[in-house]
């Protein structure tokens, strides 16, 4: 609802006092209500009569503080020497810094569970090194350009199983375990052929620096997928495609 009145100082909609204070904090309350109405989402509150009109209240009720002792503090900044408003302004921030670089380090310690630190501690992603096939040479130089990098394997060790060929850029060798996984109850021996930023292609082109290791590594790879594609049974192509061009 949208009510506009201009010079009419008796009328009923804004001659109550009340309404002029509102009319007066209108914009600290629009301002406001933006981050009720959010946490009210956020926190999956079913939106009915009551939590409507509680949120309408708050954000009224902050408003108003808001226009009242922030906006309406204005006058008072304004007569402070500027000296006075610098001495201001930074011992806030050296009140603030504390708790901000305590934040950014350590998060909020209260969130998390007793077994969380141990948890992060254990978390890896996916390569050579800790035993999966992502050939991460851009990060790893003690690994070199070559076949060695088509030669891991993951899921099923069955002689009957299912070849499968897996191929493509970090995004698919970071997933290995969730591969390795549907690998073995589908009775697929998975071949990884896996580096940075190689998206599955048969071309030359590549989203990362071409002047690297891992471009020439890419390339061996596309060579190898180009000769080799019709030997497998299931073919599994995962990638960054965002960066393809359409």
């Amino acid at each position: 609802m949208l009510i506009l009145i201009a010079n009419r100082q008796n009328s009923i909609f804004t001659q109550a006092k009340f309404i002029q204070n509102i009319g007066s904090a209108s914009y600290s309350i629009y301002l406001w209500h933006w981050p009720v109405f959010f946490l009210l989402n956020y926190f999956f509150i079913k939106l009915n009569f009551i939590s409507l009109s509680l949120s309408l209240g708050l954000s009224l009720l902050l408003g108003w503080l808001s226009y009242k002792y922030i906006e309406g503090s204005r006058k008072s900044l304004q007569k402070l020497k500027k000296g006075h408003i610098y001495l201001l302004f930074i011992s806030t921030l050296l009140l603030l810094y504390p708790i901000y670089k305590h934040i950014e380090e350590n998060g909020l310690a209260s969130r998390e569970k007793s077994n969380t630190p141990s948890n992060l501690d254990k978390m890896q992603m996916p390569s050579v090194e800790n035993g999966w096939c992502f050939y991460n040479i851009k990060d790893n130089h003690n690994l070199k350009v070559g076949s060695q990098g088509f030669e891991c394997s993951i899921a099923s060790e069955q002689k009957n199983a299912k070849s499968a060929l897996l191929f493509g850029d970090s995004f698919a060798g970071h997933n290995s375990p969730f591969w390795d996984q549907i690998g073995k109850k589908l009775n697929l021996n998975i071949q990884a052929i896996t580096t940075n930023w190689c998206y599955p292609s048969l071309n030359k082109e590549f989203t990362g620096n071409k002047q690297s290791t891992a471009y020439q590594q890419c390339l061996l790879n596309r060579e190898y997928l180009s000769k080799h594609i019709d030997q497998y049974d299931v073919l599994i192509f995962a990638g960054r495609w965002s960066e393809m061009d359409p």
